[in-house]
């Protein structure tokens, strides 16, 4: 009676120890997997596969720990990942998930801890594991598209200011290389438009400030300016600008040529 007695009690004890067996799978940002096992009895075996880095074993007296890091165990298309991992024993199984990954699949408890998501379940011998997963925030995709985003922008805006201001450029070469072409101006109507042939639509402040004439004095050209054709008057947003007329720029333009 006592043999069959502590052949029992020596299966309970098996079956204890492998019911110990804990498993932790750390998945991180590149799709690598950090596979940590735990408190292994001796008489139980784990093939590695054969990508498998940075392998660790560590002893005691009743069981060992093992610990590596593959690739094998995640595969993506698009921005989701899964994860495939058959457990080799029955075991307690955590899953953590990158920090920032949103989980689209899951299975038993879901907690949080520190930003990062944790699964955890029983898992026996041969289950599979069904988790799947997103990272919006991979440091390769999420900023880049918005770095093209910005630079495309800024690419538009240079290419608009340089052709918007190219013929007020063009025509501020041409005057400044032959100020005969305003000789027969007044002294304060040849201020306002030098001023404006390098500042076309400015507020009638900067024009003041640019010019360095008085507000009355100001006023009263700008006025004879825009009778005779020279200049107009814009609203543009909640201010007015003033602007040489289109019909002045292109009666420069064939003096000049």
């Amino acid at each position: 009676m006592q043999k069959p007695m502590l052949i029992f009690l020596f299966c309970l004890l098996l079956i204890s120890l492998s019911n110990s067996i804990s498993t932790e799978l750390f998945l991180n940002y590149d799709g690598s997997c950090d596979v940590h096992y735990y408190d292994i009895p001796p008489a139980l075996s784990v093939e590695l596969p054969e990508d498998a880095v940075d392998v660790f074993m560590e002893n005691s007296s009743s069981d060992y720990s093992l610990s590596f890091r593959t690739q094998s165990l995640t595969r993506k298309q698009g921005l989701l990942w899964s994860v495939d991992y058959v457990s080799p024993f029955d075991a307690e199984l955590t899953v953590i998930l990158p920090a920032g990954a949103r989980l689209t699949q899951g299975i038993g408890e879901v907690s949080t801890k520190n930003g990062l998501i944790y699964l955890q379940k029983e898992i026996l011998s041969g289950e599979a594991l069904d988790v799947e997963y997103s990272l919006y925030a991979e440091k390769d995709e999420f900023p880049f598209s918005y770095i093209l985003l910005v630079l495309l922008f800024a690419v538009i805006f240079l290419i608009y200011y340089f052709y918007s201001r190219k013929p007020y450029l063009k025509l501020e070469q041409r005057v400044s290389a032959d100020e005969k072409k305003l000789e027969f101006f007044p002294e304060t109507e040849k201020k306002i438009i030098k001023f404006l042939l390098s500042n076309n639509g400015v507020t009638q402040k900067k024009l003041e400030a640019g010019t360095s004439l008085p507000k009355s004095t100001l006023s009263r050209v700008l006025s004879s300016l825009e009778v005779k054709g020279f200049v107009e008057r814009k609203k543009v947003g909640l201010s007015k600008k003033i602007f040489l007329s289109q019909s002045f720029i292109e009666q420069i333009k064939k003096e000049s040529t």
